[in-house]
């Protein structure tokens, strides 16, 4: 993982020349203390884990760490500091990956509403140097209205929590392990390289965010349509998925991959609209009850995916036919393996 300390705390200079570092102090407070921030971190990202969980926010991943100790004394010999556990806000710290730029403004107001936030550094808003590091900085603590024994060692220690898109993340990744910190550093038969470089991460996150956003106007759009006679839109994944929520909406759900068999299996069938799909599920409701009233008195035993396949299969020989053949592989897959390849 890309140290968190290292891209948020940037080189301002030399320290004072008559400074002297205070090795052995720092240490034995480092160690004393370690187990406090390793339970702050641990905190921190059980809060966030459970927030984004909540609020649906989908993202790449959550990194954390507590600085190491030779990590907080070289950050000791540059800021010329002997105090870093009252000077320092990134001892402790987690970050949050998103998918989308949208999605950042989301993270602020979750981070806003469940920690103490004592200062943001939106450090993307002033990013204009292609090797500029790209994230938003929020100085937290716990809230005051947590108590109880495992709190109240961490209560007034400051953390740091990181946002930004996976975009972001991966030119902050490469641009590490540059040895070019700035502008100013960068010969100049290189620099328009790198400005492209750093371009087409940024086209390709304006890009995610286009393609998210056109993405959830698809799902509304096919919600909105979905049941509807004369339906004629492509079969696909979002016009399936929200007929099945139309027809079967007691019925448990299933993952989108799952969903996403089902739309392969429609199309190998022949279909090629989803009035047809909705004429021949309808057609077929009545199997589906029929066989839970004989198999299972009658309470529900399909999820949406299967009373589907299974209405379907009643109705329509060419889709029973790609069951059937889907099922055969199935098989054969469980008794001798995967297939391999000729050497």
């Amino acid at each position: 993982m890309t140290d968190l300390t290292s891209a948020s705390a940037a080189l301002d200079g030399s320290s004072d020349s008559n400074f002297e570092l205070d090795r052995d102090g720092i240490a034995a407070a480092y160690n004393s203390v370690r187990n406090v921030y390793e339970a702050l971190k641990e905190e921190v990202v059980f809060i966030l884990r459970d927030r984004v969980a909540s609020e649906g926010i989908k993202i790449h991943t959550i990194e954390s760490r507590v600085k190491d100790l030779d990590s907080l004394l070289d950050k000791c010999a540059r800021k010329g500091s002997n105090k870093p556990f009252s000077e320092f806000v990134d001892i402790a710290a987690a970050r949050v990956i998103c998918l989308f730029r949208s999605d950042l403004d989301r993270l602020i107001n979750l981070v806003r509403n469940n920690f103490e936030v004592v200062s943001i550094d939106n450090k993307i808003s002033e990013g204009n140097d292609p090797l500029s590091y790209l994230s938003i900085h929020m100085v937290c603590k716990i809230k005051s209205g947590y108590i109880g024994p495992r709190y109240e060692k961490i209560l007034d220690k400051v953390f740091e929590i990181q946002l930004r898109t996976l975009c972001m993340h991966c030119w902050a990744a490469v641009s590490h392990y540059v040895d070019y910190k700035g502008d100013w550093d960068v010969p100049g038969n290189l620099k328009m390289a790198l400005s492209a470089l750093g371009g087409l991460f940024y086209v390709a996150d304006s890009e995610f965010e286009q393609f998210n956003v056109a993405r959830i106007e698809s799902k509304k759009s096919a919600e909105q349509h979905s049941g509807s006679r004369g339906e004629t839109s492509e079969i696909n994944l979002d016009t399936v998925t929200a007929l099945l929520e139309k027809l079967y909406p007691d019925r448990a759900k299933v993952l989108p991959a799952k969903m996403s068999e089902l739309v392969r299996e429609l199309k190998a069938a022949g279909y090629t609209s989803m009035d047809k799909v909705r004429e021949d599920l309808i057609s077929g409701e009545n199997d589906v009850k029929d066989w839970e009233k004989e198999q299972h008195n009658g309470e529900i035993y399909f999820k949406d995916i299967g009373a589907a396949r299974h209405a379907l299969e009643a109705v329509s020989p060419s889709f029973k036919a790609v069951r059937e053949s889907e099922t055969r592989k199935a098989r054969r897959r469980v008794r001798f393996g995967p297939a391999r390849k000729p050497s």
